[in-house]
């Protein structure tokens, strides 16, 4: 055989090769979206899709941190879990952490760090719940997806294993297409949309080289420290929406006796554990028991899961025997009409393999509440949530730069007035022009001891003053005054000022 002979062979085989390991990947890619596992095709290995491991912490609960820290702590601790099962890929749903997009957009930027920091593909999936108008996509779902993107996820899923529905975002090929291509440079894939152009080999390789999964892949990760990353993050997350009089923290030189209802047996050991010389008894959840138990102690804390129509009455009953009464809600804030007559409302979320120790820990002091809340609920805004220190603020300034990177900086003083360490999460608001309501643009999550201040920067982009435009089909920053207000656990703002945007 003739060189030129076997050099052409060579040649008609290697383009015979590609194109078949090219739709290899491809269809196991989208696989990925039907079944949750793609075959070792192209060089790429297998896929195995892996969804957020409960026992870990609810979605709710890691928002309610606001800190980009534990956040990703939070993806690098679920990468591990799903090593540790034999899966490669994670993927998270958009808008589980808020309703609302400016703050789920800040969140999800470093849990998809971490998720690749713990070498797992990260796998963003559209939330379903959306209006289809294009205004509404933008303004809803093009946030967080775009934050997604540029924390690292590899690849978009437009819908996930046995469901029946396809994200909206993902019915507009434009979108797909032109946004994510030319605003975050997504090199990555997407999955289980009829719009499959965009699955490609250079695609997918790209996206499972970025979570290290080619050349020498990380071994199956050993099992996650569950229970230690879960207190961190029910400590960091816990929210006292109330504390009147001071009631929390219950510390053990001033606790004599404590009457615990509705604890299971780890909390209450746990509660027992963190007050040795205090008398911890329990009480039934019946409202004329319960407040006689009140009447007898020191303190009280009622433990609350799913609600029921006797919770009411059961939390007047015991406030009114005891005024140091704290309520634990163990889910969401929703159907608290009654948390004006509860002292302390402490909200720690669904119970995971963390909760006993953590809640004891917060309940008594050893640690302070540090979570505020993720989205707007019964009454209290985006953000409420107050902690055991007192913070001060003060001396507000507005510089101006060049760019749109950071053209507006807001930098503050922020102290410590309390006589415990504590955590300030200081958020900025602002409204635009002619009015509307104020839109979260940055925060700042500050740990202080006491007596101890820091000043805080917060740069802002260009893209936090801009609104979508459909007349423009492009995001638009109106000129004028901003109203810039900083708020922490108050509804009143700390500090007010106007930040002032020119036309060009």
């Amino acid at each position: 055989m003739s060189r030129w002979l076997a050099r052409s062979l060579a040649i008609v085989m290697t383009l015979a090769v590609v194109p078949a390991a090219a739709g290899d990947v491809a269809r196991g890619a989208q696989a990925l979206a039907r079944t949750g596992s793609a075959p070792a095709a192209g060089g790429v290995p297998a896929l195995r899709l892996a969804t957020p491991d409960p026992a870990l912490a609810s979605a709710p609960e890691v928002a309610a941190a606001w800190d980009p820290a534990a956040w990703r702590a939070y993806g690098a601790g679920l990468a591990a879990g799903a090593r540790a099962a034999g899966a490669n890929a994670v993927a998270i749903r958009l808008g589980a952490f808020s309703n609302d997009p400016a703050f789920e957009a800040l969140a999800v930027g470093p849990i998809f760090a971490g998720l690749v920091r713990g070498h797992a593909l990260a796998v963003a999936v559209p939330s379903a719940e959306t209006a289809t108008d294009p205004a509404a996509i933008h303004a809803q779902d093009q946030p967080p997806l775009e934050a997604a993107v540029r924390g690292g996820a590899g690849a978009i899923a437009c819908t996930l294993p046995a469901a029946t529905w396809v994200a909206a975002i993902c019915r507009d090929p434009h979108f797909l297409a032109a946004t994510l291509r030319r605003q975050v440079a997504f090199q990555g894939f997407v999955t289980g949309s009829s719009w499959t152009d965009d699955t490609t080999i250079e695609r997918v390789r790209w996206a499972a080289r970025k979570a290290g999964l080619l050349g020498r892949p990380p071994l199956p990760g050993l099992p996650a420290a569950t229970a230690t990353l879960s207190r961190r993050l029910v400590q960091s997350g816990a929210v006292l929406l109330k504390n009147d009089g001071f009631v929390l923290p219950f510390a053990p030189e001033a606790v004599r006796s404590l009457v615990v209802v509705g604890a299971d047996d780890a909390t209450l050991a746990a509660i027992r554990a963190a007050l040795p010389r205090t008398a911890v008894t329990t009480a039934p959840a019946d409202p004329v028991l319960a407040a006689q138990a009140a009447a007898r102690v020191t303190a009280c804390v009622l433990i609350l899961g799913a609600p029921s129509d006797g919770e009411a009455e059961l939390v007047r009953a015991r406030a009114a025997a005891n005024p140091r009464t704290a309520v634990v809600l163990e889910r969401g804030p929703e159907a608290i009409d009654w948390s004006a007559q509860a002292p302390a409302v402490l909200v720690a979320w669904d119970p995971v393999a963390g909760t006993p120790e953590g809640l004891a820990n917060v309940l008594t002091g050893l640690a302070a509440p540090a979570g505020r809340l993720p989205s707007a609920a019964a009454g209290y805004p985006l953000g409420a949530g107050t902690t055991y220190a007192v913070f001060a603020y003060s001396g507000l300034r507005i510089d101006y730069g060049h760019g749109s990177e950071a053209p507006v900086t807001v930098s503050f003083l922020v102290g410590n007035a309390g006589v415990r360490a504590g955590t300030a999460v200081a958020r900025l608001m602002l409204v635009p022009p002619g009015g509307g309501p104020a839109r979260l643009a940055a925060f700042a999550r500050v740990t202080l001891a006491a007596g101890q201040s820091r000043r805080v920067r917060l740069p802002l982009a260009a893209r936090v003053f801009a609104v979508w435009s459909p007349a423009y089909d492009a995001w638009y920053v109106a000129p004028g005054a901003y109203a810039a207000t900083v708020l922490d656990a108050a509804v009143e703002p700390a500090l007010s000022g106007t930040i002032r945007i020119v036309s060009r």
